[in-house]
Parts: structure tokens; sequence; C-alpha cells
């Protein structure tokens, strides 16, 4: 897997460089990129990075923005907010690209915040889901930084609806990372389990760092019995997670906002995924015609099926390009305020920025089948914004 995960790293860099040469940077729109390539954030980062070059190249094909192509350039923060802020710095004064997406991380995003706005770039958040970001954008905080993915405190309150609501678990105990998305995420949950008629029974961590021994959390879980486990973390931390809750024969069902049900996880884990429920803005197994299209153009892309972050970083590139159109211009200031203004039909809904630079949109209900056949997932419902 780690070969693989190589050899598309490698595959995405020579597209950016196929895609830079194209065009020299004075007939060009140039992006950068900026996102967790390697470290704990490279398997969301890698489809992050997917879907933003395609849009690009969709864009590109289709004759630019303002008659000129988009140029990208993509960089590796490593998932390290002082790298991030390094990086972002030097694409900034050194290379002249004063629109970006990314980072991979909320701790990412957070740091680099200020920088954002002192040095008047603009930059759209695809991946990060801190609702602390959201009380620092916009409206009486920070106008240059906009967000597509949703925030966790929306996302949770879905989650506890999914499982204390649809499916009746009222008796919870969660798991998350000990960082900040695990603590926030975590956090977010519990406020919204009381109002929806459940209880926490207990709330556990675990250390970044791949370790991996979660039988302390175990013995404790088999105390409880909870009907439910909430579970806030990677894919890398979840497969052996998983495979460690087999084998201890515990039965509750398992629920995530951050686990991606992809592809990859299916064939690490088998029949072991069954009934794993998560929320999310995007599954590629939304049922319509709109969306199947852009699972196929994806997949004869990249030879495998979209992810949330596919999707999300694929119409962060699309709302920056309709903001260059919309303002005939390229001008970070210009782009800024027309980015205020735009509205993105997409496969899930509107998007468009609230007065605190939030895109507020449906998010989804899904869960893993493994019955019959290849395991896929089951989109139960949707929710609208809240």
């Amino acid at each position: 897997m780690v070969f693989c995960r190589l050899a598309l790293a490698l595959i995405v860099a020579l597209s950016v460089i196929s895609v830079q040469a194209s065009a020299g940077p004075a007939s060009t729109i140039r992006i950068g990129l900026v996102f967790g390539l390697t470290g704990p954030n490279a398997f969301l980062s890698q489809q992050a990075l997917e879907g933003a070059n395609l849009a690009v190249e969709e864009i590109n094909k289709q004759g630019g923005v303002l008659g000129r192509q988009i140029q990208v350039t993509a960089q590796d923060s490593q998932s390290v907010p002082v790298q991030t802020v390094n990086t972002i710095r030097r694409l900034v004064t050194q290379d002249n690209i004063k629109l970006i997406i990314g980072p991979s991380s909320s701790g990412e995003a957070l740091t680099v915040m200020p920088i954002i706005q002192e040095l008047q770039a603009v930059m759209i958040i695809p991946l990060s889901s801190s609702p602390v970001i959201t009380t620092k954008m916009g409206k009486g905080g920070n106008p240059w930084v906009f967000r597509v993915q949703q925030p966790d405190d929306a996302n949770t309150r879905a989650l506890a609806r999914a499982a204390i609501t649809a499916l009746g678990d009222k008796r919870l105990s969660t798991l998350a990372k000990n960082d900040d998305f695990g603590r926030v995420a975590s956090e977010e949950f519990t406020k919204n389990v009381l109002p929806s008629g459940g209880v926490i029974l207990s709330s556990n961590f675990f250390s970044p760092g791949g370790g991996y021994d979660y039988s302390s959390t175990l013995t404790r879980l088999k105390q409880e019995n909870p009907q439910g486990v909430v579970f806030f973390g990677t894919n890398e931390d979840f497969v052996p997670f998983m495979k460690q809750y087999a084998e201890q024969g515990l039965k509750a069902h398992i629920y995530t906002r951050s686990v991606v049900l992809s592809e990859d996880l299916f064939k690490a884990l088998g029949t072991l995924v069954n009934g794993v429920t998560a929320v999310e803005t995007y599954f590629p197994e939304i049922p319509t015609a709109e969306n199947r299209d852009f699972v196929a153009r994806y997949m004869a892309r990249w030879k495998r099926s979209p992810a949330t972050y596919s999707y999300t970083s694929y119409v962060a590139v699309a709302m920056l390009a309709s903001a260059i159109r919309a303002a005939g211009t390229d001008a970070p200031a210009s782009v800024r305020e027309s980015l205020t203004k735009v509205r993105y039909k997409s496969i899930t809904g509107t998007f468009a920025f609230n007065q605190y630079n939030q895109a507020l949109v449906n998010v989804y209900v899904g869960r893993v089948d493994c019955s019959s056949g290849p395991c896929h997932v089951n989109v139960v419902s949707s929710l609208a914004p809240q």
C-alpha cells in the first residue's frame, strides 16, 4: 500500500508539472495547493489533490478562465503548522501566488489564517472542519479565508441524529485521536447527544503516532457495553482499531465522521467494516445522474472512486474559478469580494458563502453494506444545512 501511495504521489506530481509546463506565468492564473501529502493526513490530502487537479484540467479544457489557463503549484505541508506557514509565505512573497486552496488540518488552518490576512491572499479551505475556524472568518474576523468543508458542529449534530434517532443507539461511547481535530469533534458530538436523547458513557482518546494499542479502551468498552461507539480519527487509525475490536468480540454499532468509507478501507477490513455508519459532505454512491457522471470522470482520470475530500477540493477550485470569472480579474482583493457573492450549483446542492465565509450545504449519512457482493455504501439519508 505504501508503494501504491508513493506511485500515486508521483503520478499526481507529474500531472501538476505537465499543467504548469503548458503555459508560462504571464499568461496563466496561478493557484497554490497546500496539502499534507506526507505525514498523518497523506491519505486525505492525496484525494484532495486529485479532486483539485481534476477541476483544473476540466476548466482548462473548456478554455480556462477569462481566456487564460489555470496553472497549479502543489506544495507538501506535511500537516505541520510551521511548515504550512513557511510554505504559504514562500508561495505568496516569492512566487507571487496569492490564491490558495488548503490546508489539510484544522491546526494548520488556524495557525496560517493570520498570515493569510497579513499577506492579503485568498484561501479556500476544503478539508479542515473545526468550528473555531468559522468564528474567525468573515464578518468580524478574517475576510480573506473561506471554507467549503462543513464544520464539525454541523457534522456531529447529523451524526448524533443518525445514531440516536435513526437507529435508536442512545448509550454511546466515543474514541478520538488526541489532536486538534479529535478533541474538538468529540466535544462537539457530546454537546449534541443530550439534546438528541442520548448519553455518553465515556470519552476516550488515543495518542497520534501509530502505536495503535487500543487494549485499555476496549476493556473499558466491554465493561460499559454501549450500543454505539463513535470513532474520530483517520483511516490509518481505524483499521487496527477495527481488527482489535473484532478480536475482543465487541458488537456495538460503529459511527464516524472522519473515516473515509473507501475501496482501500474495504480491502483492508473486508466484512469487518459492515454496518459502519458515517456522516460526510459527499459519498460517491449519491444516487443521481450528475454524481454518476462525476464519478465516471474521476475514475477515468485517477483509476479509483472519489471521496469526500476529492469532492470538496473540486468544489473549492470551481468556486474560485467562478469568482475570478465574475470579478473579471484574478487580483486577490477583487476575487475575495467576488467569492462572497458566488453561488455554485453542485452535485450536493448550491454552495454559497454566508456572512462568516462558511458554505453550508447538505450532509449525508452513509452505511457500509457487505451483506451481498462487494462492500459498498448505502446513502440512507441527507440533512439540510443548519
